[in-house]
């Protein structure tokens, strides 16, 4: 009864754990949006930016508030203002150790203190639109500073020296000397440029009254706009290129919307403009892509050698021979594998693997169309891909977790599935323990083979079946270790099993390997248990029985259901005595 407490707690706090694993519990082949924004942003951490102005978030949408901003400048630079005497403070010479230093900055400081003043009391720096005026001041700062010639982060430092805790916009001041760069000119005129869109727009909005003046604005936002779509043509900046389209976004909704202004011209067609240079892209890419498309996949066999010759003329072995001579396609290549394609970080094999890996998804209902199932094709085509990867991986790597590529691969394998039909998705990643992945394809395997071993009597001689014996016998040793983590059976009254490791494993009393061990001539040996009894006919079986197996496996429901009575469950489905 000990032991069989024991059992029962063993399963339930299995069955737990399986509740938990969505895999065991639901198709393993539904698209799972969490995990693909998982993988990517996991790819996202290869990517290292070190420039300062790429790690400014605000850097380009900092111009909404134009208008308001050159309002504050011009109190600023009035002789009188709100915070005239904070500017007379702070602008002395007699801060500074250095002559030189004050006379880089005294005419912008008594402009800076009160222009900065304004900003930081009108606007909370905590939202999204406080936050811009820091990435605007940064702008206009070095636009001050440009015909100078002096950098807006030595101007900063000066500006150091000169400022202290009494200063009343410290906290904010802070915060903006952190964000503080030199911007470079390609920048600069990018910036520039939205700044005059920004303004064409503000006048369309709050000048449309004026008929004459309206068009005119309208015909310099728009040409001005294409200027900007070529200048990113050549920068390929994608922050300046988002904050274009907003921009663009804003005039089309006033062009075609409240129609204020009615003479104003029709905004760009931004799909040509774009779709330009995405042809182009696509074009290098694919052309690209024939260079590992029309080679064939070969990569060296780096484990279970010693059954190659006897797993090639079985059943398994044809399903993967299909997926490994059908055809790769430039268009998909190009569409999922670019980023793996382009780069020079992973070697030749993953590069020839990606493109041969998302056709067969693509295609793999056509491919592999003499198999009924779905479910069965994509656990044929998720073997034949870890497979692919233990090869490509040198034999002492056992997590691939930590591999970028693998990371690459994951994100195309998601994307591909992504604009599947259900039926047609087979999802799977490659994450885990490749000792793991090589004792499920065995499995995988053998199930798939079965048939095809068992009928060898029939169709071979006697000598070609004991060519299976050291593969069936390595397989046994492997199903003993999973069938209890893998199988969850009852007495219903018939036994019944549930599948917890549906890819790989079948918990069928038929499949039991020892039984064909036996079955084809093999020898199987097993210890005898402590006092059974010698002297056993030849032929009968010593070794331990598919039923032996399964009845050890096996719980009695009824039983179950009185201990709920007797000794309900107190702890999460666990029975306790």
């Amino acid at each position: 009864m000990k032991n069989f407490k024991a059992k029962i707690i063993d399963e339930d706090l299995d069955f737990i754990k399986k509740s938990c694993d969505t895999d065991s519990q639901k198709s393993m082949f539904r698209i799972d949006k969490k995990t693909l924004l998982t993988l990517i942003n996991e790819q996202l951490k290869d990517v290292k930016t070190t420039d300062v102005s790429f790690r400014n978030k605000h850097l380009y949408d900092i111009f909404w508030d134009i208008n308001t901003y050159e309002e504050y400048e011009s109190y600023a630079r009035g002789n009188k203002n709100a915070y005239s005497a904070a500017s007379e403070y702070y602008c002395k010479p007699d801060k500074l150790n250095a002559a030189e230093d004050y006379n880089k900055i005294k005419d912008l400081c008594k402009v800076f203190i009160p222009y900065f003043l304004y900003i930081s009391y009108n606007n909370d720096q905590n939202v999204p639109s406080g936050r811009r005026h820091l990435g605007y001041m940064n702008y206009w700062l070095n636009k001050e500073l440009k015909e100078k010639k002096i950098r807006a982060t030595d101007f900063i430092d000066v500006l150091n020296a000169l400022l202290d805790n009494k200063f009343s916009a410290i906290d904010n001041y802070n915060k903006f000397k952190n964000i503080v760069y030199n911007i470079d000119d390609k920048i600069f005129e990018e910036l520039d440029l939205l700044r005059k869109l920004q303004d064409y727009y503000n006048k369309i909005i709050t000048e449309s009254t004026d008929k004459d003046k309206c068009p005119e604005y309208g015909r310099n936002f728009t040409k001005l706009f294409e200027e900007g779509i070529r200048k990113y043509h050549e920068t390929k900046n994608k922050k300046f290129y988002i904050e274009l389209l907003r921009i663009w976004a804003r005039y089309n909704i006033e062009a075609n919307g409240t129609k204020k202004c009615n003479n104003l011209p029709e905004p760009p067609v931004i799909e040509k403009l774009n779709q330009k240079e995405k042809a182009a892209s696509l074009s290098k890419t694919r052309e690209l892509c024939k260079t590992y498309t029309n080679i064939r996949l070969d990569t060296p066999q780096h484990w279970n050698q010693e059954y190659q010759e006897v797993l090639k003329h079985l059943s398994a072995h044809e399903v993967y021979n299909k997926l490994n001579t059908a055809s790769s396609d430039d268009n998909i290549c190009a569409k999922y594998c670019a980023n793996i394609i382009h780069s020079n970080e992973y070697n030749e094999d993953f590069k020839k693997l990606c493109p041969k890996l998302t056709s067969n998804i693509k295609k793999l209902s056509e491919t592999l169309k003499d198999i009924n199932s779905p479910d069965n094709r994509c656990t044929y085509l998720t073997y034949w891909a870890y497979e692919k990867i233990i090869n490509i991986f040198d034999s002492n790597t056992r997590h691939v977790h930590d591999k970028s590529a693998i990371n690459a691969l994951n994100q195309a394998v998601f994307m591909v599935n992504s604009e599947l039909s259900s039926k047609d998705k087979c999802l799977f990643s490659f994450t885990g323990n490749l000792s793991e992945w090589k004792d499920e394809k065995l499995l995988h395997d053998y199930f798939k083979n079965y048939e095809k071993i068992s009928k060898c009597s029939t169709s071979t001689n006697g000598t070609d079946c004991k060519s299976y014996c050291d593969y069936l016998k390595h397989i046994s040793e492997l199903y003993s270790s999973h069938i209890n983590k893998c199988c969850s059976c009852y007495s219903y009254p018939k036994r019944v099993c549930s599948e917890l490791c549906p890819k790989y494993f079948k918990c069928d009393i038929g499949y039991y390997p020892s039984d064909l061990l036996y079955n084809i001539g093999c020898e199987v040996k097993e210890e005898k248990e402590e006092g059974e009894e010698e002297g056993k006919e030849e032929k009968e079986k010593s070794y331990e029985t598919a039923e032996d197996v399964f009845r050890n496996l096996t719980v009695d429901l009824d039983v179950i259901n009185r201990s709920h009575i007797e000794k309900p469950f107190h702890s999460a489905g666990i029975l306790v005595s």
